[in-house]
């Protein structure tokens, strides 16, 4: 009977050991994830056809795309023409 026990015990242990190893490596993936980037406040911008905005002269005066943020998206529209990047 007291093998029984130890043995459930161990199974136990072993289960809750497993658990917070999935739950340790969920949490790394959330963190790398583009949903991740949009919880800590980024967000990404998409031209009209869905293809990522990923420079400024992605960005043409009047052109439209949408921002994807955590909660949702918005509808965006380029007032300016980009600025020309700082020098260093």
């Amino acid at each position: 009977f007291q093998h029984r026990l130890d043995l459930r015990d161990a199974a136990r242990r072993m289960l809750r050991r497993k658990r917070e190893g999935v739950a340790a490596t969920a949490g790394r993936l959330h963190a790398l994830s583009p949903l991740g980037a949009l919880a800590r406040g980024f967000a990404l911008p998409h031209g009209p056809e869905g293809r990522l905005l990923r420079r400024a002269a992605d960005f043409a005066p009047g052109g439209r795309f949408t921002l994807t943020v955590a909660d949702g998206s918005v509808p965006c529209r380029v007032e300016e023409p980009a600025a020309a990047p700082a020098e260093a």
